[in-house]
């Protein structure tokens, strides 16, 4: 029974889709049903939705270990794809721990629990804009901020570590 339509219909009709930035993932988005997306990268094209989680890939500095945590340098490296050049600029990236992958989830579980208690938002309502969420050192989920631009700022400067 395994088809293209199908695997549409399951993931429209779900209570909610844990998965990543691969493209079978955005159907469920498109619904309207509530996703978690764990160890996205790069930060750009982030999925919204009133009812969306994301969950980046850990930023580390590459000498130190030490995860990155300021959102402007998480926002402007996660611009970048390559590895390489990550490498080159002092950064390292790092998949989810499993022990991490399991608190998000329990996470949003929460949040989605204390959602249904609560009359939905419209899709065009305050809620319409989606989280992000990084690892701190410590375990604790912490939400990236968005990026702002200053206005005196022209495009975003890359940082480079030395």
């Amino acid at each position: 029974m395994k088809s293209a339509r199908l695997d549409v219909l399951l993931a429209a009709g779900a209570d909610f889709h844990i998965g990543s930035s691969s493209g079978m993932s955005l159907v469920p988005l498109l619904f309207g049903t509530p996703c978690l997306f764990l160890n996205w990268y790069p930060s750009t094209l982030l999925p919204w939705g009133p009812r969306t989680w994301t969950v980046l890939k850990t930023l580390r500095h590459a000498g130190t270990g030490e995860p990155e945590t300021d959102p402007d340098v998480i926002h402007s490296v996660g611009k970048i794809a390559d590895s390489g050049t990550l490498a080159e600029l002092g950064y390292i990236l790092d998949d989810l721990r499993a022990e991490e992958i399991d608190a998000a989830i329990d996470a949003y579980r929460a949040f989605l629990c204390a959602r249904s208690a609560q009359a939905e938002d419209t899709a065009f309502g305050s809620g319409a804009t989606a989280p992000v969420f990084r690892f701190a050192a410590d375990g604790a989920l912490v939400e990236v901020p968005p990026r702002r631009r200053a206005p005196d700022r022209g495009s975003d400067k890359l940082p480079s570590r030395s």
